[in-house]
């Protein structure tokens, strides 16, 4: 017997308050709200009523809690995750997690952004919520804002304003100066670090300052390295600059410096040892106040020599646990520690060309113009991943061009994958509008 389903969305608001407070399963509510728009408002009205911090806290494990509610926040930054009492916080990073894992169970084809990103070459670009911000080859930065439409599915993006940066831009990154305010660090090829401000569209840059790599971080900063001394800047609202803050040297060692990332709050530094073996060097305290005496911390993973080719391609991250990812065209190497890491080597017949992590999701980019994403749980999972298998559930970036770099991002309470290929134009990729979410996205 076939049912008219419409007959059931029909009946009284109060019926269905009353159906879906009886439900306790947290996905079973999160797919309820995305049914249509009454069930949205009746599970967001029921949100208080509902212990979210101990659900998530169910599923989400501790160390991906600051990451996860970083991302699905725009205007929220926490210091102690653990602290937060806001239902409504814990509702949405618990929702936000459950979608980036529908990343690794659907088939998704990526949209090229245009025409915006055709007037130059890309070299760098980095996303924060709803603004993107790329690099070019004759060294302009521009911003840009994404906009979807929601029931085509269709995306268009728009100039904020665009300032010359000067010689060819190597790097950029999107940082919060406050809960409001949005930034940018960029970095030339001649060593030159430059910071923007987006409210103003105007360079804020407080002096020369020059750079070997830069990086941001989930907290009001960033960080600037030249030869292993790390420089923190963040922005003070009473003068409107940004300010030098903490100054570390650190003690390399002589090691061969590779990467600088930020991991939460601190920043990281990736190298090598004279015998080739992985190391990172970072400090004992999170960039939180400015008062408190930070100390260098420094761990020597084992194993065996990075490859040159790794080191010279210098795709690196640092994610759980202070685990270490890095790539090379045909090495994945997953280091936790001296005994526990792994090297994979066989994809088939492509290559790997870019790495991405957010929560416990895992984004490789791949010379064959896709995105595998692996919801892994724990580090032995991915040991154990058959990364050789080629998937149907993959991101579609390109048929013809490799995926060179990925961004993750997310806005008005959907995740979004954004990707930059070989040809230099950039992709971004959204969970496919099906039955159940066309309601829930046209809130």
């Amino acid at each position: 017997m076939e049912v008219d389903e419409s007959v059931g969305i029909e009946l009284p608001i109060e019926v269905w308050e009353s159906i879906l407070r009886e439900i306790d399963d947290p996905f079973a509510l999160i797919k309820c709200q995305e049914i249509c728009e009454s069930f949205y408002w009746i599970v967001n009205n029921q949100i208080p009523k509902y212990e979210w911090r101990r659900r998530a806290k169910n599923y989400i494990q501790d160390f991906y809690f600051h990451e996860v509610m970083h991302k699905s926040s725009q205007d929220f930054y926490i210091c102690d995750v653990l602290k937060v009492e806001d239902r409504q916080k814990w509702f949405g990073a618990f929702r936000s997690w459950f979608k980036w894992k529908m990343f690794d169970h659907k088939k998704i084809a990526a949209v090229k952004l245009i025409p915006a990103f055709e007037t130059d070459t890309i070299t760098c670009f980095d996303v924060w919520h709803d603004i993107i911000v790329a690099g070019t080859k004759s060294g302009m930065i521009e911003f840009f804002s994404v906009t979807e439409d929601f029931t085509t599915s269709k995306f268009d993006t728009k100039r904020i304003f665009s300032q010359p940066h000067g010689n060819k831009v190597v790097q950029v990154r999107l940082w919060s100066a406050s809960d409001s305010l949005v930034f940018a660090i960029s970095l030339s090829a001649d060593n030159l670090v430059k910071f923007w401000n987006l409210e103003t569209e105007k360079e804020i840059t407080p002096g020369t300052i020059y750079a070997d790599q830069i990086c941001s971080s989930t907290m009001h900063n960033c960080f600037a390295s030249l030869r292993g001394k790390i420089t923190e800047y963040y922005y003070d609202q009473k003068s409107n600059k940004v300010i030098c803050g903490v100054k570390i040297e650190l003690d390399c060692e002589n090691d061969t410096l590779l990467t600088l990332l930020s991991l939460h709050t601190k920043p990281v530094i990736v190298a090598t040892n004279r015998f080739g073996i992985l190391k990172t060097h970072n400090v004992s305290e999170p960039f939180l106040t400015r008062e408190r005496q930070h100390f260098q911390v420094t761990q020597t993973y084992g194993g065996k020599p990075l490859t040159p080719q790794m080191k010279k391609i210098n795709k690196f991250l640092v994610t759980f646990r202070n685990a270490v990812i890095g790539i090379s065209d045909d090495e994945l190497l997953i280091h936790a520690s001296g005994v526990d890491w792994r090297i994979f080597t066989d994809f088939g017949n492509r290559n790997l060309k870019s790495v991405k992590t957010h929560g416990n999701n895992l984004f490789l980019g791949f010379s064959s113009g896709r995105v595998r994403v692996i919801n892994y749980k724990n580090i032995t999972f991915l040991f154990k991943y058959n990364y050789r298998v080629i998937e149907d559930n993959e991101i579609t970036v390109s048929s013809s061009s490799a995926v060179d770099d990925i961004v993750v991002s997310e806005f008005e309470a959907n995740p979004y994958v954004f990707t930059r290929a070989s040809n230099k134009s950039l992709y971004i990729a959204s969970l496919p509008i099906d039955d159940a979410s066309v309601a829930h996205r046209s809130t």
